[in-house]
């Protein structure tokens, strides 16, 4: 199986969230192409995709202290909210019809 690992907006595009706190974000762009390559190999062969966001409920309610004493600017900037644009998957790894996507709010 591939597991495709929070290639989100927030995580990678200049001017969501992880870029405003401070981050470089730019620094993730190298691995957008190879994880394409990747993935469409995968679905080629039919070996089953799955995908992960880190999402955090509307006012981060449930970040603990990921949010609370690491990166409270998390919080300020409106980070990772579930249904929100700076959650979703980036377009070039987007997830096909079928494969699952499983939300979590912790880095493990």
């Amino acid at each position: 199986a591939l597991l495709v690992i929070d290639m989100q907006r927030g995580f990678i595009e200049p001017g969501f969230s992880v870029a405003r706190i401070g981050f470089p974000v730019e620094r993730l762009h190298a691995a957008i192409e190879p994880c394409r390559r990747l993935l469409a190999a995968a679905r080629a062969a039919a070996v089953p995709v799955a995908h992960t966001r880190y999402v955090f409920e509307p006012g981060l309610t449930d970040g603990g202290v990921m949010v609370d004493l690491m990166l409270p600017d998390l919080r300020r900037e409106n980070a990772l909210v579930r249904g929100t644009p700076d959650a979703d998957i980036i377009a070039e790894l987007a997830p096909a019809n079928g494969e699952p996507v499983f939300d979590k709010n912790r880095p493990s």
